[in-house]
């Protein structure tokens, strides 16, 4: 999967550890992320998301939530 769009901490952290253990549990629920735009705004998120499988066991596709939560955090 690309991970491009992340800001480049987040990026990592998806790579070694968030993929990983949602590909091996097939779920997760309020990953903090930062996304950069294209004009290089950041954007503070969470996301949720839930993976399917096929009968083969093998991934099928995936449904995710992303919240932004960029203007509590500014507000913190």
């Amino acid at each position: 999967p690309s991970v491009t769009f992340l800001a480049p901490e987040s990026r990592q952290r998806a790579i070694d550890q968030e993929l990983p253990a949602f590909f091996r549990t097939g779920k997760c629920q309020d990953v903090p992320y930062e996304y950069v735009t294209k004009s290089g705004q950041r954007i503070n998120t969470l996301l949720s998301a839930v993976l399917e499988y096929a009968a083969d066991n093998t991934p099928l596709r995936s449904i995710a939530v992303l919240q932004d939560v960029s203007g509590k955090h500014a507000a913190e």
